[in-house]
């Protein structure tokens, strides 16, 4: 089975390359990927995050989690055990399906091929050119808060991505709360150093957006 954002493109020979490469002895797989920007017509490929081959299994969860959008296949018979894309979440679905297949040790492997082509969509508005619509910080943060809670294992990697978007909402307070409910010291620390580092960040560049956001 393979995932396709509605406004990027499979790249010729990617399938082929994967079928032949790629689903011996593995379970699920992502690529490399082009990224071309709409707005300005720029192209770049992105750096490699693996060699090609097994995705290693103590590789930073950063680098494990993928979009769908980049390249994403997976075995049926996986797809079947693991169970459906959560319905609950609006946003950040495929991290919480890559979380799950990361918790339940299945194997990945890695293209280094470029397999996709993601059209960035860089012009000015609130809307994107494509069937979905941009999620609101609100939104991310309350997804990601979500996924902070079904995985507290991951709350490192998981927590940046909710402390960002709480951030960004001007409701450091939720941020702060979150911090503070981590029962491991060092997870506490480096996540307090993340949490200030991009509040300066935040206020210097004027990406808050005012509002309010609960636990």
């Amino acid at each position: 089975m393979f995932f396709l954002d509605d406004d990027d493109e499979i790249l010729p020979d990617y399938c082929q390359h994967v079928l032949a490469n790629g689903v011996t002895r593995h379970d699920y797989g992502f690529s490399s990927y082009l990224q071309v920007n709409d707005f300005t017509n720029r192209r770049r490929s992105a750096r490699a995050r693996f060699v090609e081959g097994p995705i290693p299994p103590n590789a930073p969860l950063g680098k494990k989690l993928c979009g769908f959008g980049m390249g994403f296949w997976i075995w049926r018979r996986v797809a079947v055990e693991l169970g459906p894309v959560s319905e609950f979440l609006s946003t950040n679905e495929d991290t919480e399906y890559l979380c799950r297949l990361i918790q339940a040790r299945k194997i990945g492997w890695y293209s280094a091929i470029p397999g996709v082509v993601l059209h960035a969509h860089g012009g000015p508005g609130p809307d994107v050119d494509h069937l979905t619509k941009r999620a609101s910080a609100y939104e991310r943060a309350r997804c990601m808060r979500a996924l902070c809670d079904l995985y507290p294992d991951m709350a490192v990697h998981l927590g940046m991505g909710y402390i960002r978007h709480c951030l960004k909402t001007d409701v450091a307070e939720s941020a702060w709360q979150f911090i503070a409910s981590q029962g491991n010291w060092c997870v506490r620390n480096r996540l307090r150093l993340f949490a200030v580092t991009k509040m300066i960040a935040y206020r210097i560049s004027g990406k808050i957006q005012l509002g309010n956001i609960t636990n």
